[in-house]
């Protein structure tokens, strides 16, 4: 199947400029959702940050207070201590 080519200058002038129209509103909407999913990455990221932050707050507020896990700093645990010997064999 064979296009029909204009040899008008006129036509080929207004084809070229329909071209760069249409180039330039497709390279305007490709940036808008590139920079739409850019600024939902930050704000996923932000989001994510501020819940870890949130959870190392607590962390530390819990072992302050003896609370929390890792070394308890304040006087006696109230657990129970159970003492024993275990053996391997081999």
């Amino acid at each position: 199947m064979q296009t029909a080519v204009s040899r008008n200058p006129l036509v080929r002038v207004l084809a070229a400029i329909g071209a760069l129209v249409l180039a330039g509103i497709a390279l305007v909407l490709g940036a808008m959702v590139f920079l739409t999913f850019l600024g939902l990455a930050v704000i996923a990221a932000l989001l994510v940050w501020v819940r870890l932050w949130w959870i190392r707050r607590q962390l530390r507020r819990q072992a302050r207070q003896g609370r929390g896990p890792g070394p308890r700093r304040k006087g006696r645990t109230q657990g129970r201590v159970i003492e024993g010997e275990y053996r391997r064999d081999e």
